[in-house]
């Protein structure tokens, strides 16, 4: 890193300029005794490179002339742009040689003025004499034109001030009589003054949308600014069709009025792919961002339209492609912070995190992500907007890395700051809660997670059926039918997957929360016995995570294990390996499982199991577990270390049922811990094997008690799969 070029961390070209840089890079870590970037952080460092220009690395003691043009080979080497550096290596090796002779370098501009310096450099006593005389002559000359260019200047600045003072105050002028107007709507002195004192916020947003239609024609300038305010206020309030209206129609009046290459068209359209993005409506953002991409290459743009565009780039990205979209905020990033007071630095940083994160950069993540909230929860911080969603980042890079704790405190600061700065009814909030839902499922504890989901859901069912509302309807649905479906709670799970589902009808929202909430679908008629329903809505599931290019880990996992499941059920066990080498062509996997990895050894032990390879699944399986215990948290939520040892002793009952006994035993205990002892059939499952396994050793009582245990949560269920009835029966 110490030695890259800005090309190979902005993913640019790569070419014989990076061969260039990196020998400048040593040049002047020679010169100086040091690199010429080095900050305490990978992440700073890379901005460093992006965004920094290095200081001049000679010491002035050699002599300032001398100095200064070795410090000009070596900075040239170390320009930014490819273009502006030496175009081959011998270039750069020839300038250091005419340097060592002292004749004119060609990194100088190849003035005479330059040429007579460093003639003087090598002739100082020919020429101190006619040195000093000509000094005499030209300094009058040179204090009178110097005044007079000064004068001129200025008178100048002066004009443009005025000019830019002048159209300043009539586009603010512009704006107060609008907001006055629409605020005087709301005062007593109307036909109906009850009513316009009685108008909402809401109402009073709405009225300035309409009469922005009207109004400020003569002032477009103003008019671009309220439309930029008013779509800023619906984004706030989660209108998010209404926010990319507002700048759809501002986007045609920067083109009309400023230019089709525009700064104003240029940030108008980067803030309507913002929202698009937030909004789920993909293929709109991404032509928005294709036009903008088109007018930011048409234009000399300034910094604030550049840093849109950028950090939109790298919000669809976190959508689509977080490769792409780190790119975008590197971008970013390096003009931010060559920004007096780098305003938006602390949001970029947050996205950054995010992006890292998704790219199982965790390590990475977890200082960018602390620097964002530091920067953003300061006092008199105008983006505490972005603090729950950092917080929500934050607790998942954490709970990957193991520390769970930090990553709990994270989550319920993330929900704490939802409520501060966004309300208990927002969107933020209902975000936060969702996220705090997955973690707790993913840590072994259901009834916490359903009860965040529950809260989430509460808050969604109170807003009015919109285009925002529906798609977080179905992430809640598919995400919590999960966790119901788990604790044996069917019909929970299927009225969530029945909401989820008329969401989807009415608004196609993100297809992998509809492959979600297919195999859900599936789960549950697997286990109401129901195998044709069930195969029928996998293979819809399957349909669309083809055709969409679906390549979620959670979702092809749980797709996986669903068909396992069914062909294990059905005594298929070449239709099981079938499935598991499926998932394996989907997922990029080797025929052998991943040893750190429990869902996989997992999924690779039923299949063996299934094809009585009992000595190769035992030893997986085994595996998964050691993989579990020597981590702080599930890799993965969809199998428990119960679940596990449930496996596991149904293998070592086929074998040896004696020490079968403690194996299962362990996996009651841990599934009655974290699941519904009264309602869930995976404690179902492990207390009849359990049964199994104590009769075949000659504890009758004990497997009449497991026996019996089981049969009442049986009971409990209306109709069931004969995968849990029969072997009761047998008992």
């Amino acid at each position: 890193l110490d030695y890259a070029a800005p090309e190979q961390l902005s993913g640019a070209p790569i070419s014989t300029a990076t061969d260039v840089w990196a020998l400048g890079a040593l040049l002047y870590e020679l010169v100086s005794g040091r690199k010429p970037f080095l900050r305490e952080t990978r992440s700073a460092q890379e901005q460093a490179i992006l965004g920094d220009e290095p200081s001049a690395p000679t010491p002035r003691a050699i002599g300032r002339s001398f100095a200064a043009d070795l410090d000009t080979i070596v900075l040239k080497a170390l320009k930014k742009a490819p273009i502006d550096r030496y175009a081959a290596v011998n270039a750069f090796d020839e300038d250091l040689g005419r340097w060592l002779r002292h004749e004119p370098v060609l990194a100088r501009p190849d003035s005479n003025w330059y040429r007579a310096r460093r003639f003087v450099g090598r002739n100082r006593a020919a020429v101190a004499t006619a040195a000093g005389v000509a000094a005499v002559v030209i300094g009058a000359s040179v204090v009178s034109v110097r005044q007079a260019r000064i004068a001129t200047e200025q008178t100048r600045i002066a004009t443009e001030q005025t000019r830019v003072a002048q159209t300043e105050a009539k586009t603010a002028e512009a704006v107060q009589g609008f907001l006055e107007g629409v605020f005087r709507a709301n005062s007593g002195d109307q036909a109906d003054p009850l009513k316009a004192r009685q108008a909402t916020a809401q109402e009073l947003l709405d009225k300035g949308a309409t009469r922005i239609d009207k109004e400020l024609e003569e002032a477009p300038r103003a008019k671009l600014r309220v439309l930029k305010t008013l779509a800023e206020m619906y984004e706030d309030t989660a209108q998010l069709d209404a926010a990319a209206r507002l700048h759809q129609r501002r986007a045609e009046l920067a083109e009309r009025v400023e230019g089709e290459n525009s700064s104003a068209l240029l940030h108008a359209l980067s803030d309507q792919a913002n929202v698009l993005t937030s909004a789920e409506r993909l293929p709109e953002a991404r032509k928005a961002l294709e036009r903008a991409a088109v007018v930011q290459a048409k234009g000399n743009h300034d910094p604030e339209s550049l840093i849109a565009f950028h950090l939109a780039g790298g919000w669809y990205g976190q959508q689509n492609d977080p490769a792409k979209g780190l790119s975008e905020n590197t971008l970013a990033m390096a003009i931010i912070r060559q920004q007096p007071g780098a305003p938006r630095l602390a949001y970029a940083l947050g996205q950054r995190g995010t992006l890292l994160q998704q790219m199982n950069r965790h390590r990475e993540a977890v200082p960018v992500l602390r620097e964002s909230l530091e920067l953003a929860m300061r006092e008199g911080s105008l983006v505490t907007s972005t603090v729950s969603g950092t917080q929500n980042s934050l607790a998942v890079s954490l709970s990957v890395l193991g520390e769970k704790e930090e990553a709990e405190k994270a989550h319920l600061a993330a929900i704490e700051s939802a409520k501060r700065y966004h309300g208990a009814r927002s969107g933020i909030y209902v975000i936060a809660e969702m996220m705090f839902s997955q973690f707790l499922s993913g840590t072994d504890r259901l009834r916490d997670s359903t009860a965040a989901a529950t809260r989430a859901l509460e808050v969604l069912r109170t807003w009015p059926d919109s285009s925002e509302r529906r798609p977080m309807i179905l992430n809640v649905a598919a995400i919590a039918a999960g966790d119901y479906i788990e604790l044996g709670m069917f019909s929970q799970a299927a009225d969530l997957l029945d909401e989820g589902e008329a969401a989807f009808a009415a608004q196609p929202g993100n297809p992998q929360f509809m492959a979600l909430l297919d195999v859900r679908r599936s789960i549950i008629a697997l286990e109401h016995g129901r195998h044709g329903e069930a195969r029928t809505r996998l293979d819809h599931a399957r349909k669309l995570i083809d055709a969409e290019k679906i390549t979620n880990r959670a979702v092809l996992y749980r797709a996986a294990a669903a068909g396992i499941a069914l062909a294990v059920r059905e005594h298929r066990p070449d239709t099981a390996a079938a499935e598991l080498d499926r998932w394996r062509s989907a997922t990029g996997r080797t025929a052998s499982p991943a040893a750190d990895d429990p869902t996989e050894l997992v999924l690779s032990c039923r299949v063996a199991a299934a094809q009585g390879a009992l000595l190769q699944a035992r030893e997986w399986c085994e595996a998964a577990l050691t993989v579990l215990a020597s981590s702080k948290r599930r890799s993965d939520p969809l199998f428990s270390e119960g679940q596990i040892c449930w496996l596991l002793g149904d293998i070592l009952l086929q074998t040896d049922a004696a020490s079968a006994v403690p194996v299962l035993q362990r996996a009651v205990r841990q599934l009655e811990s974290s699941l519904d002892p009264e309602r869930s059939l995976a404690i179902a499952g492990a207390q009849t094997t359990l049964a199994q396994a104590l009769l075949a050793t000659g504890d009758r009582a004990g497997a009449s008690d497991a026996a019996k245990r089981a049969a009442g949560i049986v009971a409990r269920h209306a109709r069931l799969s004969a995968y849990y009835t029969e072997p009761l029966q047998r008992l």
